[in-house]
């Protein structure tokens, strides 16, 4: 982990010292670097009913924690022509915890895009990595987990006249953990799009992907879905987007579920006043949170989210959350004869603020409570997060 956050330090370094405006007319940058901090107290750190499931080389005591972010990084735009540009993002993220500093962790992420956007012809391909704490959340025994996410891709776009186009992109993700066993992920898509002269559009998706692991258990599965994706503006306040598809799952180990049926998500979005924002989201998913599962969770859940800005320096967010995962075989490869199969219920609220007392600086706040339950033993939880944070921006 220290050799890749290394990397994305040199390349910050090498932004700043060579990603200045360059001398060419057609040529610009767009660089903004920033540093950040936090301070959070959460009242359960590592997502348990009992304090005897923490993880014995946690070290510390008790359920809660108090623990220190800082972050600095920078965001990038280098227009190489009118219709080229590479895009930089990185950021290194130091987590400090007061009680458990077996914890403690240095992480970061790092993105390097290139576009290029023609008059019927465009394509991107990039680099993306993440380097994070696996949540405790999605544990069925807690451990202290890390996991790099490092995934490549390309797409292309190729439009036919005013409003048809044909869309394809391929992608290979790598996932290590220092506990975990490894997993790839090969994916491959495509779509023909219509797109109204209004900028509606619906299109048709087909999404392939392959997940390969190495290990004791064989997690590898082979997954395809279809269907159609709309993204309409029904007035000029109110956005709808919606994905319905038919997906299969089918697992390389014989002894894990196989899956067969419709999902998708719709989110409608209300701009009510300049100042005013809602917008809610119900979905169905198919998911193996973060790759911590041997099958799979059917995730059925909603959201309602409002915005409300009372200047340009003022902002306040509150959000709703509810999911139900179904978790089929889970926890046991094996079915055990007579044992329900478990099912989660979690709801969480966040409530925010934010402001900028200057352009430069973000001051933000949030409260954070939630809860999970669970008709298997020792699953439920509880917990307050806290948080207070500064970020100044070098524009």
């Amino acid at each position: 982990m220290q050799r890749g956050l290394q990397t994305a330090a040199a390349l910050v370094f090498a932004t700043i010292l060579f990603g200045q405006p360059a001398t060419a007319q057609q040529n610009s940058t767009d660089a903004n670097f920033f540093v950040g901090a936090k301070v959070v107290s959460d009242t359960n750190l590592f997502r348990v009913e009992d304090e005897f499931q923490i993880p014995p080389n946690a070290g510390g005591t008790g359920l809660s924690d108090l623990y220190f972010v800082a972050n600095a990084g920078i965001n990038s735009d280098l227009s190489l022509t009118s219709k080229s540009r590479i895009r930089f993002d990185a950021e290194i993220i130091e987590s400090i915890y007061d009680e458990y500093s077996a914890v403690d962790n240095t992480s970061g992420n790092l993105l390097a895009r290139y576009d290029f956007k023609g008059n019927a012809f465009e394509f991107d391909a990039g680099y993306l990595r993440v380097e994070e704490l696996v949540s405790f959340e999605n544990q069925l025994t807690p451990r202290i987990d890390f996991r790099v996410r490092q995934r490549l891709f390309a797409d292309i776009r190729q439009r036919f006249g005013l409003n048809w186009s044909f869309g394809a992109g391929i992608a290979y993700t790598d996932i290590d953990f220092d506990i975990a066993q490894p997993v790839e992920r090969n994916s491959a898509k495509a779509d023909f799009t219509y797109e109204s002269r209004q900028g509606n559009t619906f299109a048709i998706v087909a999404d392939y992907e392959e997940r390969e692991s190495q290990g004791t258990n064989n997690l590898g599965f082979e997954e395809f879905k279809v269907g159609p994706e709309i993204d309409w503006d029904l007035t000029s306040d109110f956005n709808l987007t919606a994905k319905l598809k038919y997906q299969e799952r089918d697992p390389v180990d014989p002894l894990l579920v196989e899956f067969d049926g419709p999902t998708g998500e719709f989110d409608f979005e209300w701009q009510v006043s300049a100042g005013v924002k809602f917008s809610f989201e119900a979905y169905r998913r198919i998911s193996s949170l973060g790759d911590q599962l041997s099958n799979f969770a059917i995730v059925d859940g909603g959201s309602l989210k409002g915005e409300w800005k009372t200047s340009d320096k003022l902002g306040f967010t509150l959000s709703v959350n509810h999911e139900i995962r179904d978790f089929e075989d889970e926890p046991n490869v094996v079915p055990i004869p007579g044992l329900d199969v478990r099912e989660d219920d979690l709801t969480n609220v966040l409530a925010g603020i934010d402001w900028r007392p200057r352009r430069s600086i973000l001051i933000s706040a949030s409260v954070e409570i939630g809860d999970r339950s669970s008709n298997r033993e020792l699953q439920d939880f509880e917990y307050e997060t806290y948080s207070l944070g500064f970020r100044y921006e070098f524009l």
